[in-house]
Parts: C-alpha cells; structure tokens; sequence
C-alpha cells in the first residue's frame, strides 16, 4: 500500500551505486548530504503543473500574460511553450 501520493527518484552515476525510485515517500539516504531537499507543491493532484508568477532570463521577464502553469512532463524531451511566449524567449536569448 502507498501511503503518500509522491514518489522520489534517486539517480546516480557511480557504477558502485544503483539508481532507483521509490513511491509513497522517500529515503533520506537518498539524498547528497551537502544538498537540501526542496518539495514543489503541484497545482492539483492530477498533473505536474507548477504555478508560474515570474520567469525572467537574465533580468528580461518573460511571462506576458501575468501568472501561468508551468507543466513537467518528465517523459518528453521537449519544451512547450505558446507562440507570443517563445518569441519573447528567442528575443531574450540573442
């Protein structure tokens, strides 16, 4: 039985050590000592949306609309973001 709706992922790349996830909590073990856990709160239980306030590159601000969603899709290696947003992001990064 989960306990909690989380999981943790633990990833490594010393060949001594194996990588692994864990759902329903996670293992203090499991994180580097000279780090600090930080939980982000979804903005509902039923997706990897995080609420947006502000992104800025540098000190350009990006968001145009005011506050959005910024959505984690671990499975995707892509970055998705709507058109007005991207050009803004392309300006900034020249």
């Amino acid at each position: 039985m989960i306990d909690h709706l989380t999981f943790a992922i633990y990833l490594t790349s010393n060949e001594k050590m194996k990588s692994n996830i864990k759902f329903g909590s996670y293992d203090v073990e499991g994180i580097d000592p000279t780090t600090t856990l930080t939980l982000i709160r979804t903005v509902n239980t039923t997706s990897w949306a995080l609420k947006a306030n502000d992104f800025k590159i540098g000190s350009i601000p990006l968001l145009i609309y005011g506050d959005r969603q910024a959505v984690i899709e671990p499975s995707s290696p892509f970055i998705y973001v709507p058109g007005d947003d991207f050009q803004k992001i392309a300006r900034a990064l020249m």
